[in-house]
């Protein structure tokens, strides 16, 4: 026990993502969310319960406070792919009715998608997004990640 203890490689982000149900993949990338928003000088809140669009709230004078939903980009065997939205546990974008609904204007500010092997984000305005025809984004070598400007924007 005492030879691991400090052993933290099989603990990290790439490696921990893949082995948790999705639910609380959701809470990692909060959690990690929080901790790069912190070392990018923003105050953070995190509301309690799921009656609510944002996961975090992060704030940094003189700019109002940002609503952000955090998703996790997970591989589909050929790339990365993240949903616009939510939709109830079980639900499959596959179906029409599968009671999806895409982030509007007005819910939350800014989805900020985890790119797991990077432990890094692709932050998006959910205006962006309310345009996409789509249900799912897809990130690709060479497209946006750690745009925390974005976040300074708003």
């Amino acid at each position: 026990m005492s030879d691991l203890l400090f052993d933290l490689e099989p603990f990290t982000a790439n490696r921990l993502v893949g082995s948790l149900h999705c639910t609380k993949q959701g809470t990692f990338g909060e959690l990690v969310f929080a901790l790069q928003a912190f070392k990018n000088d923003y105050s953070i809140w995190n509301p309690l319960g799921h009656a609510h669009k944002a996961d975090v709230i992060v704030w940094k004078p003189p700019q109002r406070p940002i609503t952000v939903q955090v998703k996790m980009l997970s591989w589909d065997g050929w790339k990365w792919r993240g949903l616009l939205g939510s939709m109830p546990s079980g639900g499959s974008t596959k179906y029409e009715n599968c009671g999806f609904k895409k982030y509007h204007v007005g819910e939350v500010d800014v989805l900020a998608f985890f790119l797991p092997p990077r432990e890094r984000f692709a932050f998006y305005h959910v205006r962006e997004t309310q345009q996409m025809p789509i249900k799912s984004m897809t990130w690709n070598e060479g497209d946006r990640l750690d745009n925390w400007h974005l976040l300074d924007e708003i």
